[in-house]
This record gives structure tokens, C-alpha cells and sequence, in this order.
């Protein structure tokens, strides 16, 4: 299952470091997708370095364990647990809040999609 392994780190990385950069880049209108209200230089520092930072850290510390093989496990528990961690929050705040949009459902959907398939190579490749 290395193909696997290998899209799913690549999957999980490229997804992190795409948001890290459109958030770094213009945090207020990525926000503004999201139906978030956010405004100001204030509110725009604090989310390229939260949103933005935290972000392109995460995917880069994915993309070093995809490169090297020994890592790519640590790769795919990093994956799945940032990816469910994040879904399962979003879930649990779209019930919470009773609020539901297209940009929240398709995040949902990427999110926990990627948890699943890192979780599914975790899975296929226990055994090696």
C-alpha cells in the first residue's frame, strides 16, 4: 500500500499548505468564503499566523514524512489525527450552532475523507 501512503500524505500535505498559503496570502477574503466576519489589520495578523502559519507547518512537517519512508507512518497518524481532529470539531459546531453551507459542508467532507483514507493506510499497512 505505498501508492496509498504515499497520495494520502501527499493528499493531507498539499491540502494544508494550499489553505496555509490563500490564508497567508488574503486571510480576510478566505474568511469572508467562509461566511466568518472578520475584519481589520489586527484580525488579519492573527489569522496568517494562526490559520496561515499553523497551517503551512503542518503540511511541510507532512510533506518531510512523506519524503522519507521510515517517517511515513508518523506522516499518516499526524494526517489523521489533524484532519479528524478539525471534522469532527466542525461537525460537532455545525450541530452545536445548528448552521450548515456549502463551504462548511465541503470542508467537512475533505476533512474527514482525509482522516478516513489515512486511517485506511494506517490500516492496509499494519502488518509490514
Amino acid at each position: 500500500m505505498r501508492i496509498l501512503t504515499l497520495a494520502v500524505l501527499l493528499l493531507s500535505s498539499l491540502s494544508l499548505l494550499g489553505f496555509g498559503i490563500a490564508i497567508t496570502y488574503a486571510p480576510l477574503e478566505v474568511m469572508a468564503m467562509a461566511a466568518v466576519e472578520a475584519e481589520g489589520a489586527a484580525a488579519a495578523v492573527e489569522l496568517r499566523a494562526f490559520y496561515g502559519g499553523l497551517e503551512l507547518a503542518l503540511g511541510a512537517l507532512v510533506l518531510i514524512c512523506a519524503w522519507y519512508p521510515a517517517r511515513r507512518r508518523d506522516g499518516l497518524w499526524l494526517s489523521l489525527f489533524i484532519f479528524a481532529g478539525i471534522g469532527l470539531t466542525r461537525a460537532a459546531g455545525m450541530l452545536w450552532e445548528d448552521v450548515s453551507s456549502g463551504f462548511l459542508q465541503l470542508a467537512l467532507a475533505v476533512e474527514l475523507g482525509t482522516a478516513a483514507l489515512a486511517a485506511l493506510a494506517l490500516y492496509s499497512g499494519r502488518n509490514r
